[in-house]
C-alpha cells in the first residue's frame, strides 16, 4: 500500500574505511592472514583498541581477491536490516549481484518461516553471479552478537554459499555461529586472537619512530609492552612518551583509562575544541552539517565555525576516525567516545539530554527513522518513541519491515502500547502479516473502536483495511465486505493519497471476499 521507497542504506557502512596515516604496516599479521585465506571463515578477535580494523584495511591493499566490507553497528541486530546490508556489501563490489536476493528479502513476511528461502536465494545468487574467490569482511561483529538470529543466519549462509567466499569477522568476542563446531572439525576456520594482535617490541619501536619521530630503545619498548600488554590504544594514549604509562591491565580499570584521556587529550585542548568533542560525542557518526543542525541551537555564546572545529579534531588525530576518503564524516574511537559521553553526562546531564533530543529531531527530518527511534529508546523517552512509531509505522509496513516494526513496538511499556489505538492497529498488522489472524482481529477490533471515536480518518481507514484483510483470510467474508463498504463511504469524505490507496486496496479485498462467497460474477471488476 505504501508508495514510499525503502529506507536508504548508508554507503559508509559498506565501503572499506580509508587507511589512517598513523597506521603502521604489520607484515607478520598480514602474512598470517594471507596464508589462511584458503579457509572459508577467519576470525580476528580482540578487545577494543587492538587494531583489528586497521589490519584488515591494510590487508585490502595487499590481496588480489575482490574485497567486500560491512561495518556493523547496534541497529544491525535486526535480521532484515543485517541481510539488507549483507547483500549491499557484496553488491558494492559486484554490481550485477543482489536483485534476486533483495527481492526475496523484501517479500518475506516472517523470518522464522521464510529465512531458509531467503538464504537459499542469496547463496544461489552468490554461486551463479560471482565466479571468482572473494573476501567479505564483517567488522565489529560484537555489536550484533547478542542477537542469536544473526549467528544462525550467518552460519547457515556459510553452509550454503559455496567455497569461493572467504568471510573475515572482527569482534571483541568469538561469535556463536551455528555452523562453527562443524567447520572447526573440518579445519575450515582460522584467524587471529588478541595475543596475535598485541604489539611486539619491534612494532612498538616502529610505531613511535613513524608517528612521533622518537627512537625508543629496546628496554623502553619492552617496558611499554609489559605495561600495556601490547594494547595499541594505550600505546597511542602514551602520546609518544614511553615509560610514562602507569601499571594497569587494559580494559579493566576505567578510572585509569579516563585519567589518561583527561591528561593526555582533553586537558591539552583549547576550550572550543574541548566543548566540541564533548558535544559531538553524543553522535555515533557526524559531519559538519549535523553539527550545525543539532548544536547551533544549544551553543552558549557566539556560534563557532563548525567546519574549523571539525577539521581541527580530524587533522590533529584526537581519537577521531574518518569514515570516507573525502573526510566528510567521522566518529570517535569507541573508548574515547565512552569517556567523552561519561564526562558530559557528569558535567551537564541536561545538555547531554538536549543534544540527543535535537539529534533525534534531525534524524526525523532526514527520514532516518530507526536512528531517531534508537535515541528515544536509549533515553527511555517512551512518549516520543510511541509518537514516532505512530508516524512511521505505516512506512515500515510499506517497506516490508514487519520484523523491525515488531521489535520497536515491543520496546514500549505494555500499558502505553495498549493505550494508543494507532499502535494497537500496527501490532494487529504485524500479527496479520505473520499469519496469526485471530489475534490480529482482536487487536484491530480494539483499535478500530478507538480510532472511530478519535476523528483520525486516515488511521481509521488504514485499520479498516487491515481488519477487512484479516476477516477475509479467516473466511469471514461478510465482515470483510462490511469493512470495505465503510471504507468506500469514507473515501467520499477524503481524497488524500493515503485514503485513495486504502480505497484501492479495499477493492482488491472486496473482489477476493466475493469470490470466496462463490459470487464469481460479482467479484469481477
Amino acid at each position: 500500500m505504501n508508495t514510499l521507497p525503502a529506507i536508504p542504506l548508508s554507503v559508509i557502512k559498506i565501503r572499506i574505511p580509508p587507511r589512517r596515516h598513523e597506521t603502521i604496516s604489520r607484515p607478520r599479521l598480514i602474512t598470517r592472514l594471507y596464508d589462511q585465506l584458503d579457509k572459508p571463515l577467519l576470525f580476528v578477535v580482540a578487545p577494543a583498541g587492538y587494531g583489528k580494523t586497521s589490519l584488515l584495511v591494510d590487508l585490502a591493499g595487499q590481496v588480489e581477491m575482490p574485497y567486500c566490507w560491512f561495518s556493523l553497528d547496534a541497529l544491525d541486530q535486526d535480521p532484515q536490516r543485517f541481510l539488507r546490508y549483507l547483500i549491499a556489501a557484496i553488491t558494492e563490489k559486484f554490481p550485477g549481484f543482489g536483485k534476486a536476493s533483495l527481492s526475496a528479502l523484501e517479500s518475506l513476511s516472517s523470518l522464522n518461516e521464510d529465512q531458509e528461502q531467503v538464504l537459499v536465494t542469496l547463496s544461489n545468487e552468490v554461486i551463479s553471479k560471482i565466479h571468482e574467490h572473494f573476501i567479505l569482511v564483517l567488522d565489529d561483529f560484537h555489536f550484533v552478537e547478542v542477537a542469536p538470529a544473526i549467528g544462525q543466519i550467518l552460519g547457515r549462509f556459510l553452509q550454503l554459499a559455496g567455497s569461493h567466499i572467504h568471510l573475515i569477522i572482527t569482534s571483541r568476542n568469538l561469535p556463536d555461529l551455528t555452523a562453527l563446531p562443524l567447520m572447526i572439525a573440518r579445519n575450515q576456520v582460522g584467524g587471529l586472537s588478541f595475543k596475535d594482535l598485541a604489539f611486539q617490541v619491534e612494532e612498538i619501536q616502529t610505531l613511535f619512530n613513524q608517528n612521533h619521530g622518537i627512537m625508543v630503545v629496546r628496554e623502553d619498548a619492552e617496558a611499554l609492552l609489559q605495561e600495556t600488554e601490547g594494547w595499541i590504544a594505550a600505546l597511542h594514549l602514551s602520546n609518544g612518551m614511553p615509560g610514562t604509562l602507569p601499571q594497569f591491565k587494559p580494559l579493566v580499570s576505567t578510572s585509569v583509562l579516563f585519567d589518561f584521556f583527561s591528561r593526555e587529550v582533553m586537558d591539552r585542548q583549547p576550550e572550543p575544541i574541548r566543548q566540541f568533542m564533548l558535544l559531538t560525542s553524543m553522535f555515533d557518526v557526524f559531519d559538519i552539517g549535523l553539527c550545525e543542525r543539532v548544536l547551533t541551537p544549544l551553543w552558549n555564546g557566539e556560534i563557532p565555525d563548525w567546519s574549523s572545529l571539525f577539521q581541527r579534531v580530524q587533522t590533529e588525530n584526537l581519537f577521531s576516525l574518518p569514515l570516507d576518503k573525502e573526510g566528510r564524516w567521522m566518529r570517535y574511537h569507541h573508548l574515547f567516545q565512552h569517556y567523552l559521553r561519561a564526562k558530559l553526562q557528569y558535567e551537564n546531564p541536561a545538555l547531554a539530554w538536549s543534544i540527543q533530543q535535537e539529534l533525534a529531531a534531525a534524524y526525523k527530518e532526514q527520514h532516518a527513522w530507526e536512528e531517531a527511534l534508537q535515541i528515544y529508546d536509549r533515553l527511555n523517552d517512551h512518549q516520543n518513541l510511541a509518537r514516532l512509531l505512530e508516524e512511521t509505522g505505516y512506512n515500515f509496513i510499506g517497506a516490508g519491515r514487519i520484523l523491525s516494526l515488531e521489535n520497536w513496538l515491543k520496546k514500549l511499556p505494555v500499558n502505553l502500547l495498549y493505550s494508543r489505538p494507532i499502535l494497537i492497529s500496527l501490532m494487529g498488522a504485524v500479527r496479520s502479516t505473520q499469519g496469526d489472524q485471530r489475534q490480529a482481529l482482536g487487536l484491530l477490533n480494539r483499535a478500530e473502536a478507538g480510532l472511530r471515536e478519535s476523528g483520525d480518518l486516515r488511521q481509521w481507514v488504514l485499520t479498516l483495511v487491515r481488519r477487512a484483510e484479516a476477516n477475509r483470510q479467516l473466511g469471514e467474508y461478510a465482515a470483510a465486505l462490511s469493512d470495505v463498504q465503510q471504507i468506500q463511504d469514507l473515501n467520499a469524505r477524503d481524497s488524500s493519497l493515503d485514503i485513495q490507496i486504502a480505497y484501492a486496496e479495499s477493492l482488491r479485498i472486496r473482489g477476493l471476499a466475493l469470490f470466496g462467497q462463490g459470487r464469481v460474477q460479482d467479484s469481477l471488476p
